[in-house]
């Protein structure tokens, strides 16, 4: 393996909060899945601050809303991503991301255009900037009338100008299950009850919204699409997300006496307008979605319609071991999925295939770690070290094309950092 603690806590601290270093993006997922090793390297303040900027983002009014697949109520959604410093993120985004590729395939492809470029300023402002990003826009629809292609802008601008930043990929609805995770903890961290109690209404709002727009009253299970933002999953239900959601449930009823007495139950009463909470007996509601992921997952054949089929998903199967989700009697279909999305090159290690027509297998190093705790846990130590070793850095994501292996995620990434720092510790 060639990365190190040392290496890993190098990158989780130049990324602090945010996904890739100095990308000024916050990912609620991608935060709590940072969170205990952004706690162990004294980052405490700053993930606060984020949770703070993120709760700030929630929706706190009832309106239906429209995402573009159903309508819901959105009262206590939280962001999937937000951009704390607006001018800054859109100075290195438009500037140094989308002007400086645009420009190179101008010069690449048409160079008789070069002279047309908008001209960069030296300092800018909100409304220098939006005037740049203006003319560029207008400059790359001319490219693509000459050429018949063009550099686009970055989705992450194109939905803030849209007003869909909030809810970037609506595919993904698991943000919610992650913040109150967040929230839990560092609470587990610190036992600090005033921070605790200051986010009680935000956790709150974040359970009624899971109440209202995510759980199936049938099964107890969550519908949603997970990281993978795959088209078709929207009111699916994944594993990942319904392992997240029964974690979640563990550390509520792990800390309910705390939270208890830092106004949870008055909480419900004041900030649950929809009803939905008042008549929830947590342990139970922990026990029937065990129940529920155990029956509909790992032993009802074949996999019903809509639910996930853990043979293909690594991370799924991953956290149902790691959180004492499945039992010792599924382990060997677990290991046997595992195994089939191992890839036969000895150079990489268990991967998830993102073209399904294609013949790339892409490896994501946070989902490797996952999976090697799981083996650990699972008694299956020699495999476990086989993938650890295939381990080859902190990008955010390599492919496998034939017997070679790329780095196509741009930058190291903050999750790969942090779960491999859980690993290696």
């Amino acid at each position: 393996m060639a990365v190190n603690i040392n290496e890993c806590k190098g990158v989780l601290n130049k990324c602090g909060v945010f996904m890739r270093p100095e990308d000024g993006m916050i990912y609620t997922r991608n935060l709590s899945i940072m969170t205990y090793s952004l706690l162990s390297i004294g980052k405490k303040c700053e993930l606060i601050q984020a949770l703070n900027f993120i709760s700030k983002r929630q929706i706190l009014t009832s309106e239906i809303y429209f995402d573009g697949f159903s309508n819901s109520d959105i009262y206590g959604r939280v962001p999937i991503l937000i951009i704390p410093n607006k001018l800054e993120w859109l100075i290195k985004t438009i500037t140094k991301d989308w002007y400086v590729k645009l420009r190179k395939y101008v010069c690449d492809n048409c160079a008789e255009l070069c002279y047309e470029l908008p001209t960069r300023h030296s300092i800018w402002n909100m409304d220098s900037i939006m005037k740049f990003y203006y003319s560029l826009e207008a400059f790359s629809q001319r490219v693509l009338s000459k050429t018949g292609d063009t550099i686009t802008q970055p989705l992450e601008l194109i939905s803030l100008f849209n007003g869909k930043l909030d809810n970037i990929t609506p595919i993904t609805r698991d943000s919610e299950i992650h913040f109150i995770q967040i929230i839990l903890k560092i609470f587990n961290h610190t036992g600090d009850k005033s921070f605790l109690s200051e986010m009680m209404p935000y956790l709150v709002r974040a359970l009624v919204y899971i109440f209202t727009n995510l759980r199936d009253s049938t099964d107890f299970l969550v519908k949603g699409g997970d990281w993978r933002n795959i088209p078709g999953t929207y009111n699916s239900k994944v594993l990942s997300n319904n392992c997240q959601w029964a974690h979640t449930l563990q550390l509520l009823n792990k800390y309910m006496n705390n939270l208890i007495k830092c106004g949870f139950t008055q909480a419900i009463i004041d900030y649950d307008i929809k009803g939905v909470l008042k008549n929830v007996k947590w342990l139970t509601e922990l026990e029937l979605v065990i129940s529920s992921i155990q029956f509909k997952f790992f032993t009802q054949k074949p996999f019903p319609i809509d639910y996930d089929d853990i043979l293909n998903d690594p991370l799924g199967s991953s956290l149902s071991v790691i959180y004492n989700i499945a039992l010792p009697h599924h382990y060997n279909m677990i290991l046997g999925g595992l195994y089939n999305l191992h890839s036969s090159n000895d150079k990489c290690g268990i991967g998830i295939a993102v073209e399904k027509n294609g013949c790339k297998n892409t490896l994501w190093p946070h989902i490797q770690c996952y999976c090697i705790l799981a083996l650990r846990k699972m008694g299956y130590n020699d495999f476990a070290r086989k993938q650890l070793e295939k381990i080859g850095g902190l990008y955010e994501y390599y492919v496998l094309d034939g017997d070679t292996i790329k780095n196509d995620g741009e930058i190291k990434s903050g999750c790969a950092a942090a779960l491999l720092l859980e690993v290696l510790c």
